[in-house]
């Protein structure tokens, strides 16, 4: 392998190792900003789902007995207009109380694990499908004075979000692929200038030793 060939491979690894450092930062960072955007609003659309069961429970003389009978109904779709938005009240088992209209007759399905969690007073993220579309669901402990009588789940779309990630994906795959390229070309020409007088050289001492 000749010098000006190493020294162009060597030019371009170096560029596409810095490269690849910085898409994928730049990937990693808007990721984790569009998903803590999304864990944001979710849980404060599920601390007003609290707020407004707490108040319709309080209402009866046993808000414990009364949620287990079913005993809830909220206008959830009249509160959370947000589209690709979703809200589920459910017992601690997992089996929904009242949803929002926007899902019908669908309901959300977490893992026995995250249902664990939840029941022990921790709030938890999970990442769930339904009818093939990608949620981001939050779920946290429905407690009514001091004890935990059900939970809340609330979703959002994350079809878009993923069809973003994909399109940044594929752009930054594009561009370094396209730097590389234009590198290697650049620095085979820059490696072919730079030995010229070395080959030069070379030439006339084979020319003298001829």
């Amino acid at each position: 392998m000749s010098i000006r060939l190493r020294l162009t491979i060597w030019y371009v690894s170096l560029l596409a190792l810095i490269l690849v450092v910085f898409s994928g930062a730049v990937y990693l960072l808007l990721s984790f900003s569009m998903f803590n955007d999304v864990n944001s609003t979710l849980q404060t659309r599920a601390d007003e789902v609290q707020h407004a069961t707490i108040t319709a429970l309080e209402l009866a003389a046993d808000p414990s007995r009364s949620f287990a009978r079913g005993g809830i109904s909220l206008p959830l779709d009249d509160v959370f207009r947000t589209p690709g938005l979703y809200v589920q009240i459910a017992y601690t088992n997992g089996d929904p109380v009242a949803r929002s209209l926007s899902l019908g007759d669908r309901k959300f399905v977490v893992s026995p694990a995250a249902l664990a969690q939840v029941n022990n007073g921790d709030s938890v993220f999970a990442n769930v499908t339904i009818d093939q579309v990608p949620l981001r669901v939050y779920v946290e402990p429905l407690t009514v004075r001091g004890q935990t009588i059900g939970i809340i789940e609330v979703a959002q779309s994350v079809s878009q979000l993923y069809d973003t990630l994909r399109l940044v994906g594929t752009l930054l795959i594009g561009g370094i692929l396209a730097c590389l390229i234009i590198a290697f070309l650049v620095g085979a020409f820059l490696a072919r200038n730079a030995l010229a007088p070395i080959d030069r050289i070379a030439e006339t001492a084979h020319s003298i030793t001829q």
